[in-house]
């Protein structure tokens, strides 16, 4: 009688499917092999439940999102990186992309020249390069005919692939001539914030 009954589980109903009783009565020491993509799109959203782990998630999810803030202002001369400015990041996958970006708010004039450079760096090394600056991925140019003449921050990006699940740490480095000041003016006025963000996408 019981492997009659058992054998009835296995009987499909009139659409074809079976009952959710009867699968809900198999154990699950006793589901082995591969699904099939057709029976993945015949499962309903009610027998779905749990979370898909981060690092499992499809090609191109945001699977970790960080995001750095000052509300100082900086002033700057010669070259350096951004100390307010930083995110360490462990990856979840090694075949993870970062998508890095970074917002300076403003930037005024103090004095010097008026060219101001920007580039992401990967624990110290400078990812990205352009002829005639060391450290370089963007390149702005301020107003230098008189103090505190303001232009709009520079918006720097970079898409990364460092190949790792170490914790890696993201740094901006900028060189410009003379002094320049980010995120404030001359006589002491905080304009707008700067912001850093780090994104993995998984691959």
């Amino acid at each position: 009688m019981g492997i009659a009954r058992n054998i009835a589980r296995l009987v499909p109903n009139g659409s074809g499917l079976l009952p959710n009783a009867n699968i809900e009565a198999v154990a699950a020491s006793k589901l082995t092999g591969t699904v099939s993509d057709s029976q993945i799109a015949g499962l309903t959203a009610s027998k779905l439940s749990g979370i898909i782990p981060d690092a499992n998630a499809p090609s191109g999810s945001i699977i970790q999102a960080i995001q750095a803030t000052n509300n100082s202002g900086y002033t700057i001369s010669g070259s350096g990186t951004f100390t307010n400015l930083s995110i360490t990041i462990t990856p979840l996958n090694a075949n993870s992309r970062f998508i890095l970006s970074a917002n300076l708010g403003q930037v005024s004039h103090s004095s010097g020249g008026s060219t101001i450079a920007f580039a992401f760096l990967r624990n110290g090394s400078a990812l990205t390069f352009i002829a005639g600056y060391s450290y370089n991925g963007m390149v702005a140019f301020v107003n230098s005919s008189g103090n505190d003449l303001m232009t709009t921050g520079p918006v720097i990006s970079h898409i990364d692939s460092p190949n790792t699940t170490s914790a890696i740490t993201y740094t901006l480095r900028y060189e410009c001539d003379g002094t320049k000041l980010v995120g404030r003016r001359g006589d002491g006025y905080i304009g707008a914030s700067q912001q850093m963000q780090v994104l993995e996408i998984a691959g």
